[in-house]
């Protein structure tokens, strides 16, 4: 079976880090130390013979010229937020000049009418359909299902599957899911998702839902990493 690739494009909020117009420790060290500047939130996963981008943000064009993408086969959208969709433009002369047919790009219901209205001239670049919560999508070796974040709009994370291996990534969620979808995260290895309260280039605590799960032993994690805006919590 052909290795399954999961790439963090990006990890910072809607600013990026740093922001031109933010002043705080971590934006003003991002300055100084290019090591410590953030692309916003995005990831790819490479299938072998799928390529799925996960979220298109602002940095879209120089994330996949960083990680040496070439290949973008299908887009899964967490939700209509500029910080996730911004990039979806850089596809245009990808597809026309060199993939010759549209990508398609699955999104939430409630932003099908939002593309359309925003990317009038993207009809021939991307085929619309919207995700369903709890509906998987079967792709070659990867299984990607939506479930519900808590993020003020209409806002998924992906559940993703390959060969026994499983993933959660929620990029903008206020603690965790619906029980209905902790329950099914109960058995997956590795959870990314972000911090609960955000200032632009900090870190802040772990929100007190998520903090509940992991004393009461329900994500029963071993490590957990920090990042500027995402943790990963591995559970292996």
């Amino acid at each position: 079976m052909m290795q399954t690739d999961f790439i963090l494009l990006g990890s910072s909020a809607g600013p990026g880090v740093p922001s031109f117009f933010c002043d705080c420790v971590g934006c003003q060290e991002a300055r100084n130390n290019s090591r410590f500047s953030r692309t916003r939130s995005g990831a790819f996963i490479d299938a072998g013979e799928d390529k799925i981008l996960i979220d298109a943000s602002p940095d879209l064009r120089l994330q996949l010229l960083r990680e040496n993408i070439t290949r973008v086969d299908c887009v899964f959208l967490t939700h209509w937020h500029y910080n996730h969709f911004g990039g979806l433009g850089e596809l245009e002369y990808y597809v026309k000049l060199g993939r010759d047919k549209p990508v398609p790009i699955f999104l939430p219901p409630s932003a099908v009418n939002q593309f359309t209205n925003a990317f009038p001239n993207l009809a021939d670049v991307l085929t619309v359909t919207p995700w369903e919560f709890h509906r998987q999508h079967c792709l070659n070796g990867v299984q990607i299902t939506p479930l519900p974040a808590n993020h003020g709009i209409e806002t998924a994370g992906f559940l993703v599957e390959s060969g026994g291996a499983r993933l959660a990534y929620f990029p903008d969620t206020a603690g965790m899911p619906l029980a209905a979808s902790v329950k099914l995260l109960q058995s997956t290895g590795w959870y990314v998702m972000p911090l609960s309260a955000v200032t632009i280039g900090c870190l802040m605590p772990i929100c007190q839902s998520t903090r509940r799960l992991l004393l009461a032993g329900k994500l029963a994690p071993r490590i957990l990493y920090l990042l500027t805006w995402l943790f990963i919590i591995a559970n292996r």
